[in-house]
């Protein structure tokens, strides 16, 4: 009997797990969604948590209940009033149909579930997109504000604002601004492509022109995100092998091997050249929101699904290898490349230092090519060797003079050498030609003796007058063994000089006087010993 109760408790527990997978199995949907919008994961966020988080207000679901962000919830009421005027007093009601229709689609956007009720979460999504609208409105239009307002009485206020709307867990779908936009459209001049020209301006790199929206926008910041790469996406070009290059030297280290760095007068913040020997980059104005505004557009990259191209983890990734040390920094200011309000090369270096970690670069990075180049480059010791003869020698316009006069002094020294040479030859063969003597002083190297007499009997034709012969010797070193013999001779002198007319004979080493090929020399010469 007890056994039967537990084995029928045992079931019902099952059928209770049973139910409850079955329930959220069948919550699946047929299609699972597709989420734009993150909670930044630790891995990115360890680095500068700050980074993540918005300054004044709380847009969309994540950071609304932070005590920090309760000022601006007024000033969204008040500005959803003025956004209701300046549409000719439209009512409400219009605006809350169209946003409960789009609920359930907005939710979707979000890749956790939002803890708030329907009314709730349509009410924050009502007040949030009014404020952005009505804010970027007033921002181009100053005779549109009020001189009260405060959002506009401080512009540190506005430039929070601006940084808020880029915070990567500040946003709201798009389709939900675009839908309170053109529920009632009161102006044709006034249209959804003008009203985020305040963004692109505060981006990374000033946009020319008013672009178009695109449709399948995601949020503000994946707005700015494509407007901001576009240029470079069509005029990028994958070459190299970016699975063997991954990296290259600091700014200083290629600049010692020859490398320059110039500032490029191009319209793609992204778009880097190698040329000539040198590296052609975009100027990058560093300020205090440069990091956050880098850190979102790197996020919002990070989590976009598929393989994308990651410009701007990318360019962050390039821009970390080239920065080692503040040394980096301040060649690249020199040349152009970073300017910086931060006040100093060090706090440029930590910002750009920061950038690089913890990211993901994409599948085709895009400037392996660049790396591919200039690696190449630096391989070369060549290169290497006159970068550090230009950069010891040729450093200074003094240091350029100075090695230009030793090398005209150096220069003078050895022509002078030469006429001094020359001038001594021509004074002793004008010497000795005026001799009744032998005219010249021979010194040679003979490896046996028959070379020696192949020697004399030359000189017996040149000179056939052997009564101006007075005197030559034949000798060798003492320290030679006396019984060596003369097929052994690795020295031997011939030496003419000037000597009376009583000796005309020659002088040997006793020891090899007899030799045969001795007496061959002396035959050739016809000279008696």
């Amino acid at each position: 009997m007890i056994f039967h109760k537990q084995l029928k408790m045992s079931w019902t527990r099952a059928d209770s797990v049973t139910v409850n997978i079955d329930n959220m199995l069948n919550s699946l949907s047929s299609t699972p969604p597709k989420p734009s919008m993150f909670r930044v994961g630790d891995h990115l966020r360890s680095i500068n948590p700050g980074a993540y988080d918005p300054e004044i207000i709380a847009i969309g679901p994540f950071h609304r209940s932070k005590p920090n962000l309760q000022n601006m919830e007024q000033h969204k009421v008040r500005y959803l009033k003025l956004f209701l005027q300046r549409r000719n007093g439209s009512r409400l009601e219009r605006y809350v149909t169209t946003i409960r229709h789009l609920e359930d689609r907005a939710r979707k956007c979000y890749a956790e579930d939002i803890k708030l009720k329907e009314d709730q979460f349509v009410e924050m999504l009502i007040l949030d997109g009014c404020f952005i609208i009505e804010f970027l409105y007033m921002f181009q239009h100053i005779e549109r504000r009020d001189e009260d307002d405060p959002i506009f009485q401080y512009g540190h206020i506005q430039s929070h604002l601006l940084h808020d709307l880029m915070v990567f867990e500040n946003q709201i779908p798009f389709f939900i601004i675009d839908h309170l936009f053109n529920v009632i459209n009161i102006n044709d001049l006034d249209n959804i492509n003008s009203l985020i020209w305040p963004l692109l301006q505060n981006g990374i790199f000033p946009v020319n022109g008013l672009p178009e929206v695109p449709i399948n926008a995601l949020h503000l910041l994946g707005i700015v995100h494509g407007f901001q790469c576009s240029s470079f996406a069509r005029i990028l070009s994958h070459s190299g092998n970016p699975d063997d290059v991954m990296n290259i030297n600091s700014a200083v280290e290629l600049s010692e091997a020859g490398i320059s760095f110039k500032k490029s007068e191009g319209n793609s913040f992204f778009h880097i050249e190698f040329k000539n020997k040198a590296l052609i980059i975009p100027e990058w104005e560093i300020s205090d929101l440069t990091e956050s505004l880098f850190r979102n557009l790197i996020a919002y990259e990070y989590y976009l699904t598929g393989s994308p191209q990651k410009y701007v983890t990318d360019y962050a990734f390039f821009m970390h290898c080239l920065v080692h040390s503040p040394e980096d920094v301040k060649l690249l200011r020199r040349s152009g490349i970073i300017s910086s309000f931060l006040g100093s090369d060090e706090m440029v270096y930590h910002v750009i230092n920061r950038l690089g970690k913890n990211i993901i670069i994409s599948d085709k990075f895009s400037y392996s090519n660049i790396f591919y180049f200039v690696n190449r480059h630096c391989l070369h010791k060549w290169n290497i060797w006159m970068a550090t003869l230009r950069r010891e020698y040729f450093n200074s316009p003094w240091a350029r003079i100075s090695v230009g006069a030793a090398i005209f002094l150096l220069g003078l020294a050895i022509i002078q050498t030469v006429f001094a040479i020359l001038s001594y030859l021509g004074w002793v063969v004008g010497l000795l030609s005026k001799s009744r003597m032998y005219k010249c002083v021979c010194v040679c190297v003979f490896i046996d003796a028959n070379a020696t007499v192949r020697m004399c009997r030359r000189l017996a034709r040149d000179e056939p007058d052997y009564s101006a012969v007075r005197k030559m010797v034949i000798s060798w070193s003492s320290s030679y063994p006396q019984n060596i013999s003369v097929h052994q001779l690795d020295f031997v002198s011939i030496l003419s000089n000037c000597g009376g007319p009583s000796f005309p004979q020659f002088l040997f080493c006793s020891s090899t006087l007899r030799s045969s090929p001795i007496r061959r020399l002396l035959a050739a010469v016809d000279t008696p010993y």
